[in-house]
């Protein structure tokens, strides 16, 4: 991971579901990596959206967000559902994704509005 710009993360390194490097980061590596994570997700939402919603649904990373960033991956979230609808359709992640958007609201306590869709 060391060799990765955080800003131009490489979706060839980064999206092989048997070997992800994101999976053995750190939450600090992770949260370091997080606004390249969702640049990558913007930018490939077809062929990364699977991968993204893996790592931001799991317990232990959850855990660590505080409010603010657990409030800003909603909005992430809710971008998916009003302009890549397509994309969360073709790669069955639609209730992954509202799975996750529920879990997120409540480490945003709260603060974070009720889905768009």
């Amino acid at each position: 991971m060391q060799r990765f710009d955080p800003n131009n993360l490489p979706l060839e390194q980064l999206n092989k579901p048997g070997w992800d490097p994101i999976c053995f980061a750190s939450y600090e590596a992770f949260a370091y990596f997080m606004p390249g994570l969702v640049k990558l997700l913007l930018n490939h939402t077809d062929d990364y959206v699977q991968q993204f919603i893996f790592h931001v649904e799991q317990t232990d990373r959850l855990v660590e967000l505080t409010p603010e960033q657990a409030h800003a991956l909603t909005h992430v979230l809710d971008f998916l559902v009003l302009h890549r609808t397509k994309a969360l359709e073709d790669n069955l992640v639609i209730d992954d994704l509202y799975r996750t958007r529920e879990s997120l609201e409540q480490v945003a306590g709260g603060d974070a509005k009720k889905p768009l869709m």
